[in-house]
């Protein structure tokens, strides 16, 4: 079945219709008259897109990861499930009610404990790589962790890399100094994502500050896991008075 470009009239964003990630580019683009998300890469990458491929089967849609629909054996290219355009960056650019904060904190650390529970590290966890679902009234209803480009097995053990600039708080150094990753590597992601969070609306920053010093502590003996973060931040729920799901 061919692959044809995605158009406006499938409801694609023109955000969404070119997107950079780790490795390649996405393109929405319409596969088996249904809108898909098409990231291409580079020859060079191929065994980066490889890899990326049988992390994702592997979690077989956890953390509302994308599903792979098809590949192409002649260039680093496959095809895989449209996950929405909504961005978390994006979401968290207006203010949100306090509840809204902890919420969508929550489906964070629920899709993260997901992954984890599938053996897999991304290792590039940040707001710009989880999309938001929304209902009418534009509250959180879900949440796709996406953009598996770097992610790996846990205990894999990697290569020492030089970061090209800066170095993103959401990055563990575990990842550039060639050592085995492990599900803790992902939680100073999360402590960047809860720090976005907390920068939308101040009533949650004091709520969330330990779970983010936590996520970012050095011994990672001492961080949390994606599950006692999500624990943690039901707890923060209920002494609020709001309801827990």
């Amino acid at each position: 079945m061919p692959v044809v470009p995605g158009d406006r009239s499938c409801g694609i964003s023109e955000n969404m219709s070119n997107r950079r990630c780790s490795c390649g580019t996405v393109f929405c683009v319409i596969y088996n008259g249904e809108s898909c998300a098409l990231k291409v890469g580079q020859a060079i990458e191929k065994d980066t897109f490889q890899e990326e491929v049988k992390v994702m089967e592997q979690l077989a849609g956890a953390g509302g990861a994308p599903l792979v629909l098809a590949t192409c054996p002649e260039k680093p290219a496959f095809v895989m499930t449209l996950c929405g355009t909504l961005s978390l960056d994006r979401f968290l650019r207006k203010k949100k009610k306090a509840s809204t904060c902890v919420k969508v904190a929550r489906l964070v650390a629920k899709a993260l404990r997901e992954v984890h529970a599938k053996g897999v590290v991304h290792c590039d966890l940040k707001s710009n790589n989880v999309l938001v679902d929304v209902d009418a009234n534009g509250k959180p209803t879900g949440v796709h962790i996406i953009d598996f480009g770097l992610a790996r097995p846990a205990g894999t053990l990697l290569k020492i890399m030089v970061p090209k600039g800066s170095a993103g708080e959401w990055y563990c150094p575990c990842f550039y100094m060639g050592k085995l990753v492990s599900l803790k590597c992902d939680m100073q992601g999360m402590a960047d994502i809860l720090s976005d969070i907390a920068k939308c609306n101040s009533a949650v920053a004091d709520d969330l500050q330990e779970l983010i010093t936590n996520g970012r502590h050095a011994n990672h003996k001492q961080r949390l896991s994606a599950k006692e973060t999500l624990a943690k931040l039901k707890a923060i729920s209920a002494l609020k008075g709001r309801k827990v799901t």
